[in-house]
């Protein structure tokens, strides 16, 4: 649900020093979900499960806090040979798996033990995320400064495409600007493992549009309230172990994920291998049908004579198809 981008234009294609954006689709999943945000009291929960992650910042905070210490135990450290440098490798999702494995024993049915949330503008997630200046950055006033000097260098032709921000009427309407001026991430963990090793929990995280609530304490009770609601269908649902996506990998570690991903994953299996057979089914047919026209006789050809007018007329007709199917790329 995250884009990477330079620029508008390149939100399509990538570029060679970032990965490419998400598909429009995504973005415009986005945008439609800050809308109901702002204008819905009570929203639907917009949330996804992150299987595998590099990210280090849970991992971070834990590893500083058997370090460190709290405050609470007056700063003594759980352990003070604790090596940061090595830890810091672990990622978030294998780190807190095995910390929050240990509560398991203490809960009761239904009750998860839940880690701190962690907001994340939209724009945190782009190539924009050193862009702001000041906490009420005017993101439409930025991309409307990239959209004129983007058409300034078309006007020269230093660029051959036209801009995308070009062809929208409204920049702040647009399925990029408006996440990065309203939507926010939040992620948080759920304690749903045990064992020894634990199987690997993803990261939860979900959609909101905190910026616009009035205060901090709105904030505060809407996330909570998305995180029981999370908490609740994920405990609803149930969960399952997922095997597959280590494959070819130095991972060992069995994943465990919320049944409606798995399902929805053994669903999409199922749907590519039908698609599969029935693509292979045609591919024989063509190219049975290919073999027999070369393996045609001379004697199974029959060649019948066709008048000038005849053969213009249907020239003509084949001629005025290619236009219309791509008038485009058409050529007299």
């Amino acid at each position: 649900m995250t884009g990477r981008s330079r620029n508008a234009d390149r939100w399509r294609r990538g570029n060679g020093s970032r990965p490419a954006a998400p598909r429009p689709n995504r973005c415009r999943a986005a945008t439609n979900q800050a809308r109901r945000r702002k204008a819905t009291p009570k929203p639907p929960v917009f949330a996804g499960a992150v299987k595998s992650t590099q990210a280090r910042f849970f991992s971070i905070v834990l590893n500083w806090y058997i370090a460190k210490g709290s405050r609470r135990r007056f700063g003594a450290p759980l352990d003070p040979n604790w090596d940061t440098t090595r830890a810091a490798y672990i990622a978030d999702n294998e780190a807190m798996s095995f910390l929050l494995s240990t509560l398991e024993d203490k809960r009761k049915d239904g009750v998860y033990f839940v880690t701190f949330a962690v907001m994340r503008p939209f724009h945190t997630l782009t190539e924009f995320f050193r862009t702001p200046k000041s906490e009420k950055y005017d993101w439409v006033d930025h991309f409307e400064k990239v959209r004129d000097e983007e058409m300034r260098s078309y006007d020269r032709g230093l660029n051959n495409e036209l801009p995308h921000l070009a062809s929208i009427a409204d920049v702040a309407d647009d399925d990029f600007v408006y996440p990065c001026a309203r939507a926010d991430y939040v992620a948080f963990f759920v304690g749903h493992t045990a064992g020894e090793p634990p199987p690997v929990a993803p990261r939860y995280e979900f959609l909101e549009s905190l910026r616009s609530l009035s205060s901090s304490e709105a904030v505060r009770e809407r996330v909570a309230r998305n995180i029981g609601l999370v908490v609740s269908a994920l405990d609803r649902t149930g969960f399952s172990a997922d095997k597959e996506h280590n494959f070819l990998s130095k991972k060992f570690l069995v994943k465990i994920i919320p049944h409606v991903v798995f399902d929805a994953h053994e669903k999409c299996k199922a749907l590519g291998r039908q698609l599969e057979a029935e693509l292979r089914s045609v591919v024989i047919a063509n190219l049975q049908a290919l073999k027999n026209t070369r393996a045609y006789r001379v004697s199974d050809v029959e060649f019948l004579p066709l008048s000038i007018r005849r053969f213009i007329e249907r020239y003509a007709q084949v001629m005025d198809d290619d236009r219309k199917r791509d008038p485009d790329n058409y050529r007299r």
